[in-house]
């Protein structure tokens, strides 16, 4: 038996009471790796009723993308596209070098920064050395869960399916 993964379920209610219980929207960041998961997250935002925005800074001049800021909407993020914006309460999905560089500056501009991986730190294609900076700086982690599904009630979000990861040796070392 090479492992095993466990399901689990994730209420979603803490995460949106944390973005609802924040009196301004616009102080929010999610940050994904891909696309595919901005739609996933805007997916999920938008059936709770939470304004949110997608956007590439890199297709805006400098008044839009200050309108865009502005706006009280959860601003749901490539890593690369958010590098160089500031906001309050931030997450991260990743392990890599980007994903501890983009948390740690995240967090020098007093924001809350949580990293989400599907591996263990010691397990990330990060170089140890920008994960112990993270840590030592206070970027916190969430290590070993990968989104599976969204539970849905009538069109209404009731949680997230989440896989427990358990960690496994193959013949790449991963």
């Amino acid at each position: 038996r090479r492992g095993y993964v466990e399901q689990c379920v994730f209420s979603v209610s803490r995460i949106i009471d944390e973005i609802e219980n924040e009196p301004e929207y616009g102080d929010w960041f999610v940050l994904c790796r891909t696309n595919a998961e901005i739609e996933d997250m805007m997916t999920v935002l938008k059936r709770c009723n939470i304004p949110c925005d997608s956007f590439k800074k890199s297709e805006l001049d400098k008044g839009e993308l200050n309108a865009k800021m502005k706006e009280n909407t959860v601003k749901v993020l490539t890593i690369h596209s958010a590098k160089g914006l500031e906001n309050k309460n931030v997450i991260v999905t990743g392990g890599g070098n980007v994903a501890m560089d983009v948390a740690r500056v995240l967090l020098r501009c007093n924001n809350n920064v949580t990293i989400c991986y599907r591996r263990d730190m010691e397990n990330a294609p990060s170089s140890k050395h920008e994960i112990n900076l993270a840590k030592e700086e206070g970027v916190k982690f969430k290590e070993c869960i990968s989104p599976v599904s969204l539970i849905m009630d009538n069109e209404l979000l009731k949680g997230i399916k989440f896989e427990k990861m358990d960690l496994v040796d193959d013949q790449i070392g991963r």
